[in-house]
C-alpha cells in the first residue's frame, strides 16, 4: 500500500534508498558478469568470439523492450510488485542456461529470460530514486547507482572461483538463486509514496504552474534523441569493454585471476565516480561535469587502443570505471532536469533504450572485428569515436524544461 507523504519522513527514504541500492546490486552483478563466462561458452559449444558476444547482444536488444515495459509497470504499480516478478524470472533465467545443451538454448534461457529479470533494473532503480529525491538527488542517485559497481566488484572474483572450481553451468545456477533471493527479499520490503500533486518527497518546494513532460512530448524535442545517443554511446564502451577486456587480457596471456581485477577495478572505481561526481552534481553545473566525463573517456578510449600489458588495463579501469560511474549518475539527473519528474518512469525506460542498444552493439562490434581480425585494435578505435560523438551530442542538448516554462511565463 502507498505511504501518505505525510508520514514518509526523511529517515524513510533512505532506508528506501539502501534497499534499491542492495537490489541493483544484485541485478547489475548478474548483468556484467557475461564477460567472465564468455570463453568457457565459446570454448563449450565450438563457437567464435562473434557468436558467443551474440547472446548479450540479444538479451540486450531484448532488455530495452523489458526497460520500456518495466518503466511503465513502475509508474502503474510501484517498485516493489516489479522487482519480485524480476527476482523469480532471474532465478528460473540462470538455472535454466546451467543445464542447456545446445548453444541455440541460450537464446531463450539467457537472451530472453535474463532480459525480463534484470534488462530494466538500472532504469527502474534510476526512476524509484529520482522519485524520492529532488533537492539532493545527485548524491542520492550516486548512492544507490553505485550498485552496479558494487556488482560487478562482487561478481569478478566470486563467478572466476565457481567457474575455476566446477564449471561454468554450476557457476550460473549458484549466481541466479543467490541473487534472485537478494532481490526478491529486498523488494519485499520496499515501500512506495503516494503523491497526491506530483512534488518529490523530500519537501522540496512546490511548482504546481508547469508539470513535467510526458514521453510523447519530449520525443518531439532534439534534446530527448541527443541523449538518447548519449547513453547509446557510453553503453556501447562500456559493455565493449566489459565483454571482450577479459578475452582480451587472457589471449596476452594474462592469467584469469588478474584479468578478472581489471572487471572488479571497473567496477569498484564506478563508486567513487558516482559518489564524488554526484555530490559535485548537486553544486555545480551538471552539464558541464558529465561533459568533462565524456571528454576524459574520449583519453581513455585512446589508452585502451594501445594497452597491451597487464598494468595498462588497470589505468583504464579506474579511469574509465570512475567517470562511467559518473556518467551514469549524471545522465539520471539530467533527464529528471531536462523534462522533469512526473514521468520519470517511463521517460527513463524509454532514453535508456538507447543505453541498451549500446550494450548490444559494443559487444557484437567487438566479437565480429576481432573473429575478421584477430584483435581488438579496431574495435577499440571505433570505441573512441563513439566516444567522440557523446561529446557532441552532450554539448547540444539543452534545458527543455526550463525552456517550456520560460515560454509560458513570457508576456503575450
Amino acid at each position: 500500500m502507498p505511504v501518505p507523504e505525510s508520514q514518509y519522513g526523511e529517515t524513510n527514504k533512505w532506508y528506501e534508498l539502501i534497499k534499491l541500492l542492495i537490489i541493483l546490486t544484485a541485478i547489475m552483478a548478474i548483468r556484467n558478469s557475461f564477460g567472465l563466462f564468455l570463453t568457457s561458452i565459446e570454448n563449450q559449444f565450438g563457437l567464435t568470439r562473434g557468436e558467443t558476444s551474440a547472446f548479450f547482444s540479444v538479451f540486450s536488444i531484448l532488455a530495452a523492450f523489458f526497460t520500456v515495459l518495466g518503466g511503465w509497470a513502475l509508474d502503474r504499480f510501484g517498485p516493489k510488485k516489479v522487482f519480485v516478478v524480476m527476482g523469480l524470472v532471474t532465478i528460473l533465467s540462470l538455472m535454466l542456461t546451467g543445464q542447456t545443451n545446445s548453444s541455440w538454448q541460450l537464446y531463450f534461457t539467457y537472451s530472453l529470460l535474463l532480459a525480463a529479470g534484470t534488462g530494466g533494473g538500472f532504469s527502474l532503480a534510476l526512476a524509484a530514486i529520482s522519485r524520492l529525491f529532488t533537492k539532493r538527488r545527485g548524491l542520492a542517485l550516486g548512492i544507490g547507482l553505485s550498485g552496479e559497481g558494487i556488482g560487478t566488484l562482487a561478481v569478478a572474483p566470486l563467478a572466476t572461483f565457481l567457474i575455476s572450481t566446477f564449471n561454468w553451468r554450476m557457476a550460473y545456477s549458484i549466481l541466479g538463486p543467490l541473487a534472485g533471493v537478494i532481490i526478491i527479499g529486498f523488494a519485499l520490503f520496499l515501500r512506495q509514496p503516494r503523491r497526491s500533486s506530483g512534488e518529490p518527497v523530500d519537501g522540496s518546494a512546490r511548482v504546481p504552474q508547469i508539470s513535467g513532460f510526458s514521453v510523447s512530448q519530449a520525443m518531439k524535442t532534439v534534446s530527448f534523441w541527443l541523449l538518447g545517443v548519449v547513453y547509446l554511446a557510453i553503453s556501447f564502451n562500456n559493455y565493449l569493454a566489459l565483454t571482450h577486456m577479459v578475452p582480451n587480457a587472457l589471449d596476452l596471456g594474462i592469467s584469469p585471476a588478474r584479468a578478472a581485477l581489471i572487471v572488479s577495478l571497473m567496477g569498484g572505481f564506478t563508486i567513487p565516480g558516482r559518489l564524488i561526481i554526484g555530490w559535485a552534481s548537486d553544486k555545480t553545473n551538471r552539464k558541464i561535469l558529465a561533459l568533462c566525463c565524456t571528454l576524459v573517456q574520449v583519453v581513455a578510449m585512446i589508452w585502451l587502443a594501445w594497452s597491451d600489458s597487464l598494468w595498462m588495463f588497470y589505468v583504464f579501469a579506474i579511469v574509465f570505471g570512475f567517470t562511467f560511474g559518473g556518467l551514469s549518475n549524471l545522465m539520471a539527473t539530467l533527464i529528471g532536469d531536462t523534462f522533469g519528474i512526473t514521468n520519470i518512469g517511463a521517460m527513463t525506460g524509454a532514453l535508456v533504450v538507447g543505453f541498451t542498444i549500446g550494450a548490444a552493439l559494443g559487444p557484437a562490434v567487438g566479437g565480429l572485428i576481432y573473429d575478421a581480425t584477430g584483435t581488438y585494435f579496431l574495435a577499440f578505435l571505433i570505441g573512441l569515436g563513439v566516444a567522440c560523438l557523446a561529446v557532441l551530442c552532450m554539448a547540444l542538448t539543452r534545458p527543455e524544461l526550463k525552456v517550456k516554462m520560460a515560454r509560458a511565463q513570457a508576456p503575450r
